[in-house]
């Protein structure tokens, strides 16, 4: 990769950083898809999973005591569960394959948001608490 394409990945990860910074979240939404783009879907997710991680601890130094373990277990749960299925997809899917899956994803995701869609069993307090966001009051 030439200093273009160093110069690209350096700017998408600042903006993914500033896009975690900014919302508690959203670095791999952000650099993902450019990430497999510019370096193939192995590395591509990989880095985007380490930048993500390093963004999230990067936010706890400061904000550490304010964690609510109890809230973050459904999501670590996830995490367990589908983290060693698209492991083993990316393992054993040719790489055309898996560029044209998540750019489907990702602009599938674009055009239910795009058009409005929302989810009722997302609303209220249960909403929030699937989100990991606090509950209004």
């Amino acid at each position: 990769m030439g200093g273009a394409g160093e110069l690209a990945l350096a700017v998408l990860v600042a903006v993914a950083g500033c896009a975690q910074w900014l919302t508690g979240m959203g670095f791999a939404l952000i650099a993902a898809p450019a990430l497999v783009l510019l370096l193939g879907p192995t590395d591509g997710v990989l880095l985007a999973n380490c930048g993500a991680g390093l963004a999230s601890c990067a936010g706890l130094v400061g904000s550490w005591q304010r964690v609510r373990l109890r809230a973050m277990l459904p999501f670590v749960a996830a995490s367990v569960c589908t983290v060693p299925v698209g492991t083993w997809a990316a393992a054993r899917l040719p790489e055309p394959v898996l560029m044209i899956v998540l750019g489907a994803l990702v602009c599938l995701a674009v055009a239910l948001v795009a058009r409005g869609l929302r989810l009722p069993a997302l609303g209220g307090t249960g909403g929030a608490v699937a989100a990991g966001e606090r509950a209004a009051s």
